[in-house]
């Protein structure tokens, strides 16, 4: 039987588990990155950040958008499967206005906080306290080297 701290974890906002991975001491935080239940996923999305090699087609900044008022945690877990559309290679044929008005309906259905992380991501950032080098050590490879 599934325990309510596992549903907990397969719903909560991506940017949460970032947000208490980068509030632990540096040295705790790749152990708690890998540890979570979601730690593949994580390391999907963390790649979009720190992966050099991964280029994103979309304007760097914030793109205006408005906020989801009653987004459903565990939304971004959904997008996750449309991410190559914002990348080099991912989608050739799309037109970048196309491409753009999707990414601003992505950030429309997620969690606030999940939208904020995503253009984070977009523009190969971190959250404010997570270490670039523990994302690495908890995800070898993660940074295309």
């Amino acid at each position: 039987m599934t325990s309510y701290k596992e549903i907990y974890a397969m719903k909560e906002p991506i940017s949460h588990i970032l947000k208490a991975a980068a509030g632990l001491p540096k040295n705790k935080q790749a152990e708690f990155l890998q540890s979570h239940p979601k730690s593949q996923l994580l390391a999907s999305f963390l790649q979009l950040a720190v992966n050099k090699n991964i280029k994103w087609l979309l304007p760097e900044g914030e793109p205006p958008y408005k906020p989801a008022q009653h987004a459903e945690w565990g939304i971004l877990y959904q997008e996750s499967r449309r991410m190559y559309l914002f990348l080099e290679g991912g989608h050739p044929t799309l037109k970048n206005r196309q491409r753009e008005k999707i990414f601003i309906e992505v950030l429309e259905s997620v969690h606030p906080d999940d939208a904020k992380l995503l253009i984070l991501l977009k523009d190969q950032k971190l959250p404010e306290g997570l270490d670039e080098k523990q994302v690495i050590k908890a995800f070898p490879g993660i940074d295309g080297k």
